[in-house]
């Protein structure tokens, strides 16, 4: 019974943390996001004018972390970053804490989209008019049929789906260090 309240206890203070934020994006020609700690990242595009992110927060120090969205004349940015009020944990097992931050992000068909990334695994699919990519680790599965823009990684693993034929398209500059570079045609 003692466990029982215990593991009861500590689920409702270190679960899950979800938020849901839209903008309008009818005049927005460019979108940036700067994720720097979330593991799953998840870009699609819909036919609708707005941007829609739903931000999933879990582990221990989860309340560290939090996003800002800003639209500055025709483009929108949005980064992840720490919160100002952090208090840090000097003890040693605070190394070995769980944080893990998931980032589902629908934007309109056809805009321009700039991504910085450390360390997560992104699924990335729908029309863009450019991609440009900056994941240093991790993984990057990339389905989207009409490819065109840069993307680089240090030692991310990059991986396309739906591409007309088992090369990369001219209009793609797309390198990895010491990652694998796959593709996986039609």
């Amino acid at each position: 019974m003692l466990r029982f309240c215990f593991l009861f206890i500590c689920s409702l203070t270190f679960g899950q943390v979800k938020q849901t934020k839209t903008w309008n994006a009818s005049e927005i020609k460019s979108i940036t996001l700067d994720f720097p700690w979330a593991s799953i990242i998840s870009v699609s595009s819909h036919k609708y004018p707005i941007i829609e992110v739903n931000y999933q927060k879990e582990g221990e120090y989860q309340s560290i972390f939090l996003l800002r969205g800003e639209i500055q004349k025709s483009s929108f940015y949005l980064q992840e970053y720490k919160s100002l009020n952090l208090i840090e944990h000097l003890d040693k097992l605070s190394v070995h804490k769980v944080i893990a931050n998931k980032i589902e992000i629908k934007i309109p068909l056809g805009l321009n989209l700039n991504m910085n990334i450390k360390d997560a695994q992104l699924n990335c699919s729908g029309v863009f008019e450019s991609l440009n990519v900056v994941i240093e680790e991790g993984k990057a599965i990339f389905n989207i049929v009409d490819i065109k823009g840069k993307i680089k990684s240090l030692s991310a693993d990059l991986y396309f789906y739906g591409l007309k034929s088992q090369t990369l398209p001219k209009k793609l500059n797309a390198s990895s260090i010491r990652g694998n570079i796959v593709v996986h045609p039609n």
